[in-house]
């Protein structure tokens, strides 16, 4: 059964047109302990979704696995360098994935490159969504809790309501103790838009 399955699963890694279905046997793969095959079928599958950070956040999440950290945050910068990952953020911000690149950059000491970048994206244009939502995060990892509070509140008044940005919020009220000042940007954050996280 397993060398049958084996044989399924290379059929469809070479036939497969749908990035989710390569992402699901990437998963599969990585479960068992397969990273090199898992890694390989995340990367096919980044490339036919650009600017899709979940598919990002997987392959930088097998690389990690494997001990590959530096190509952890390459996956990442490809995400966040995409004009894809730009146009979205003007409806749709990508916290999942922008805190895990702050992690990524923290652990591998490289946190200060990642803030001028902010700085220098936040020159060339003072309503980039994505830029100012990373800079909330970064100041999140280092416990300056009230610049967190202050970015993330910035993002709910450059455009329109942001609820993915909530779940970061209610962690960010445990960790700081600022919970009547995030319970007033989290609901201006929800404003009405349906989510998961809402």
């Amino acid at each position: 059964d397993h060398v049958w399955s084996i044989e399924i699963d290379a059929e469809l890694a070479a036939t497969a047109r749908d990035p989710n279905q390569l992402r699901n046997l990437a998963s599969r793969m990585q479960q068992d302990g397969e990273l090199d095959k898992a890694i390989e079928l995340l990367r096919k599958a980044a490339k036919m979704s650009p600017g899709q950070g979940y598919m990002q956040s997987q392959l930088a999440s097998a690389l990690v696995e494997k001990g590959q950290l530096d190509e952890a945050v390459k996956a990442y910068e490809e995400w966040f360098n995409s004009p894809q990952t730009r146009v979205q953020s003007q409806s749709y911000v990508d916290h999942y994935t922008l805190l895990r690149l702050a992690g990524l950059y923290k652990a591998t000491g490289k946190l200060d490159d990642l803030k001028k970048r902010c700085e220098t994206d936040l020159q060339k244009n003072s309503a980039d969504r994505t830029a100012r939502a990373l800079q909330g995060h970064i100041a999140f990892l280092e416990k300056r809790y009230a610049e967190a509070l202050a970015g993330f509140q910035a993002i709910t008044q450059t455009g329109p309501g942001d609820p993915n940005v909530i779940s970061q919020l209610v962690q960010l009220a445990g960790f700081s103790g600022l919970f009547k000042e995030v319970l007033a940007v989290a609901e201006k954050a929800n404003s009405g838009m349906p989510s998961w996280d809402a």
